[in-house]
Formats: structure tokens, C-alpha cells, sequence
């Protein structure tokens, strides 16, 4: 009985769920499908790895942001969160507890570019149109995502404490494979690596520990590989049960095989992002002329033709002649004549004042010399004073030693 209490308090820490809370989530009380609702998470898990590869952030950070991701939609329902502004402010919660601190203006704006690729601008990302920081989209847009971020903490009781597989792979490929060097095994290692990192867009995170999802993606990688290995339920010794290896590599094996997940719009009356990040595929109006996402690239073409009448008008002034030349001439002169007489004398001046000041520095040069040459003497005679006295001083101890010698002889 003590051990069940154990492993159930240990299940709750690492938040592996009981497979009625696994199927009855809150999305599907809701009336969303479970096809619906794995697509969705996928949705997230891509967009926090678009968004972190284009932030530099660890592989650590990504993975931990989409487990999060995860149990969030275990305790609430996709129509009351945006599954996209679930997605940013679990990064942005994720890269506060792995330690690579980041800013939210960076993480907004970041994914804001995602989203416009995604929405087919493929211009480059000079040109693509941003939220202004001063505005009030951008705060409105940030007030979302620390609403959401604070929903997670308290919905999740502050239990932020993930076991990522990826140390356990790196351990079990040295373990099966001691005699081999690591150049050899580094292509298992990868095929592991990335089929754990392909296991997180599933929901295997909250059904199994972290050294079974391990197991299961380093078997799928011998396998892949075909190597060369005859040990007999080798798994076992990794505390992994046969029945839980298949159904994890079931999931990793749906999870890779899945086709591009495409967003919908579920919540409609809950926390989601504001229409200024919300993009959809450019596409025109009945009417014919393009909607308000493709108004920028309207916008361009007016700046090019500005562009191009103001150069036109700059060559044209260039190449008007200018009317009464000789007028200019004459008048020219005049200004030359006057200013040359008054150009002489500032030319005396000028010279007048360098010649005082290479004086003045001179002078000062020959005071320092003068100066140094004191110091440097004074300090030579001290020198010599003080091994003068020194030297007298050993002389008179010597004195003194042969007249107390020369007593002591007398007296025997």
C-alpha cells in the first residue's frame, strides 16, 4: 500500500496523468474532437519551435515549454485559450526556468514573424510589416500572454519541475554499446535525439516517464539504423516494461508519420491574441482588391515611385543652366578681393599664435627636462649618502668587535 502511495505522489510530481483524466480532457468536454485537439497541440509545439530555433534558445528550453504546453490543456479547455498565445507564453515561462532569460518584446515580436511566414509574406524581414512597441496592440498583446502565463502557473500549482528523456538517451546508447567508440554511436545518439524531439508534439510526456519515452526512441533507432545488437529484452534493465515500449513507440511512430497540422480558431470568447497578430493566408476580397494584410506591399510600391520622381527632379535642377553668369562672376570677385585682404591678416594671426604656443611648449619641455634632471640628482646623491653611511657604519662594528676581542685575550 506504502509503495502505490509512493508512486502515485511521484506521478503527480512528474505529472504523469491516470488514463481517465487522459480521456475525458477539458477540450473534450467542451465538444472538441480528439483528432481536433492533437492537431492543435501539434500547432503549438511547432509554432514554440520555430519561434525558439529563431530566439537561439537550448533544445532544453523548447522541450520544456512544450511539455508545459501540454499539461496546460489538461487542466483547460482550447476554447478558452488560444492554443498560439498558450504556445508564447509557455516559452517565454520556459526560458525564466531553464535560465536563458529573454525579453517578451523579442518573444512577440519573434513569433509575429513566424506568423506572417506562415501566412505566406515571403518578402525579406526588412520589409515585413511589424507591430509598433509603442502602440496599444503591442501592450494589449502582452497583457494576453502574462494573463496566460499566470493562468499556467496557478493551474498547474507551480509544478514546473519536467524530466526531459534526452539525458537518458546519451546514457543508454554508452550503456548497450561500451566496447564501440562514441563516433560509432553518434548516429544512434541523433537518431534518438530527433525522434524524442519528434515524441513532444505527442502527449507521451504525461503518459509515461521520461527514461520510457528514452527506451522507446533509442529501440526505434536500432531498428531504423539496423544495427547489428542480440541482447534479448534489453529494455528491461532500463525499468521499461514490453507493453509500455510499444504503445510509446505507437506514439512516436504517429507522432513522426503525422501530416502538417493547420490551426482553427476554437476560442472565441476566451484569452486569445488581439487581430494584429492573429494572420491568416493572404488571400483578395470579392471585389478584387487585396485585404488589409496585404496593404504593405501597396505601400512599398508608392515609396519606390516617390523614390524615383525625386531623383528625377534632382537631375533636372542639375542640368538647368544658371541665368546671368557673368553677373555671378563679377559678383564673385568682389568677394574674393574683399576677403583676401581680410585673409591675410587672420593668416598673421594664426601664425603669430602658433609660433607663441610652440614657444610656450618649448618652454615647458625644458622646465620638465630641467625638473627631471633635479629629481634624478637629488635622488643619486641620497643614494650615495646612504651607503656612505652605511658602509661607516659596519666599519665602526668591526671596530668595535677587535677591541672587545682583544680584551677578552688580555684577561686570560
Amino acid at each position: 500500500m506504502e509503495v502505490k502511495k509512493a508512486e502515485r505522489a511521484a506521478d503527480i510530481f512528474l505529472f504523469i496523468l491516470p488514463q481517465k483524466e487522459l480521456e475525458n480532457t477539458p477540450s473534450r468536454k467542451a465538444g472538441v474532437s480528439a483528432e481536433v485537439e492533437a492537431e492543435q497541440r501539434a500547432v503549438g509545439c511547432e509554432l514554440i519551435m520555430d519561434t525558439g530555433v529563431l530566439l537561439s534558445l537550448p533544445m532544453i528550453c523548447m522541450s520544456r515549454a512544450q511539455v508545459l504546453l501540454h499539461r496546460f490543456f489538461y487542466r483547460r479547455s482550447l476554447t478558452e485559450f488560444d492554443v498560439r498565445a498558450v504556445a508564447v507564453a509557455v516559452l517565454f515561462l520556459a526560458t525564466k526556468l531553464e535560465e536563458s532569460p529573454t525579453k517578451l518584446r523579442q518573444v512577440i515580436l519573434t513569433y509575429q514573424r513566424v506568423a506572417l511566414r506562415r501566412a505566406g509574406y515571403e518578402s525579406p524581414s526588412a520589409d515585413l510589416p511589424s507591430i509598433d512597441v509603442g502602440s496599444g496592440a503591442y501592450f494589449t498583446v502582452k497583457d494576453a500572454i502574462i494573463e496566460v502565463e499566470r493562468t499556467a502557473l496557478l493551474e498547474l500549482s507551480f509544478l514546473m519541475f519536467v524530466e526531459h528523456p534526452h539525458k537518458y538517451v546519451l546514457l543508454f546508447c554508452r550503456l548497450l554499446f561500451p566496447a564501440r567508440d562514441w563516433k560509432e554511436i553518434s548516429s544512434l545518439a541523433h537518431a534518438s535525439w530527433a525522434l524524442v524531439n519528434d515524441s513532444l508534439r505527442s502527449t507521451l510526456c504525461c503518459r509515461f516517464p521520461a527514461h520510457v519515452i528514452a527506451t522507446a526512441a533509442v529501440y526505434l533507432a536500432i531498428r531504423k539504423l539496423k544495427m547489428p545488437f542480440t541482447a534479448l529484452e534489453w529494455w528491461r534493465l532500463f525499468d521499461t516494461e514490453t507493453e509500455e515500449l510499444i504503445e510509446v513507440c505507437k506514439g512516436i511512430a504517429d507522432a513522426v508519420n503525422m501530416r502538417k497540422p493547420v490551426y482553427k480558431e476554437l476560442c472565441k470568447d476566451g484569452v486569445a491574441l488581439p487581430a494584429e497578430l492573429r494572420y491568416t493566408s493572404r488571400r483578395k476580397d470579392i471585389s478584387g482588391s487585396e485585404s488589409s494584410s496585404d496593404s504593405e506591399p501597396s505601400r512599398r510600391k508608392e515609396k519606390e515611385k516617390k523614390r524615383k520622381t525625386d531623383k528625377s527632379d534632382k537631375k533636372a535642377k542639375k542640368e538647368k543652366k544658371p541665368k546671368d553668369k557673368k553677373e555671378k562672376d563679377k559678383k564673385r570677385r568682389r568677394r574674393s578681393s574683399s576677403s583676401s585682404s581680410e585673409s591675410s591678416d587672420r593668416d598673421r594671426e594664426k601664425r603669430y599664435k602658433r609660433e607663441k604656443d610652440r614657444d610656450r611648449d618649448r618652454d615647458r619641455r625644458d622646465s620638465s627636462r630641467d625638473r627631471d634632471r633635479d629629481r634624478r640628482d637629488k635622488k643619486k646623491d641620497k643614494r650615495d649618502r646612504d651607503r656612505r653611511d652605511r658602509r661607516d657604519r659596519s666599519r665602526e662594528r668591526d671596530r668595535e668587535k677587535d677591541h672587545h676581542r682583544d680584551r677578552t685575550r688580555r684577561r686570560r
